[in-house]
């Protein structure tokens, strides 16, 4: 990989654009999964993705300032069984698209000071191979629109690509047709300060009450619930 970045860097002097799309599928359940499954799982997917990012963000750095205010560009493709899981697709699928959903966020930070855009697209329900392998649910095409078609991500990804989205980074989007999604992965979305350590008996209550179960405890005040 840093051979084949550093023969297109030399030849062409800066690459603005690197998209990274790869990976295998093992769909096994936990039961039957093996430490080869898994190598395998995690190499296809997030390895490759972690030594193509790393290869063109080492000489994104470098170059920086020769660049000027001209940003580059890294997009990876995830998915929202990374994010959010799903019965179907194995665990070593989920933890790798997992992986790169948290590399993108990590690279954001990390190569923003070098003028880089780092995000992220989950693709869903595209037609192709991957989609025959797990019998993934394909749209067929209705009148002129096709839902199915790789044209979707790929005009997401153009425009993540373009200088008009050069103030975005850091994001994961998901595209299925003609529905594009934002993702704001692992956010606290609720939370309860006691200001003091929790007992068994606090946390009874408190996980129920951080949860909603209980209806009468929904009262909000700021971000926070009051215990």
């Amino acid at each position: 990989m840093e051979a084949v970045f550093e023969d297109v860097f030399a030849e062409y002097g800066n690459v603005d654009i690197v998209v990274t799309a790869a990976g295998t599928l093992r769909v096994k359940p936990i039961w039957e999964f093996t430490v080869d499954d898994w190598r395998s799982s995690m190499e296809s997917h997030a390895t490759h993705t972690v030594l193509a990012a790393a290869a063109a963000s080492r000489r994104w750095r470098e170059n920086s300032h020769q660049r000027g205010p001209a940003s580059a560009k890294l997009i990876n493709f995830t998915a929202a069984t990374g994010l959010v899981g799903r019965p179907d697709l194995g665990v070593g699928h989920s933890a790798a698209k997992g992986a790169i959903a948290a590399l993108t966020l990590e690279l954001a930070h990390e190569m923003f000071p070098y003028n880089v855009c780092v995000n992220a697209v989950a693709a869903a329900n595209v037609r192709g191979r991957m989609a025959q392998h797990v019998h993934a649910c394909v749209p067929d095409a209705v009148d002129d629109f096709d839902a199915g078609s790789p044209e979707h991500p790929a005009a997401l990804v153009s425009y993540l690509a373009s200088d008009d989205a050069s103030w975005i980074t850091g994001q994961v989007f998901r595209v299925m047709g003609g529905l594009i999604g934002w993702y704001q992965p692992w956010q606290v979305v609720a939370s309860l300060d006691k200001q003091q350590a929790w007992s068994l008996d606090d946390l009874r209550l408190g996980i129920r009450r951080l949860l909603g179960v209980y209806p009468e405890f929904k009262a909000i005040q700021g971000p926070h619930r009051a215990f």
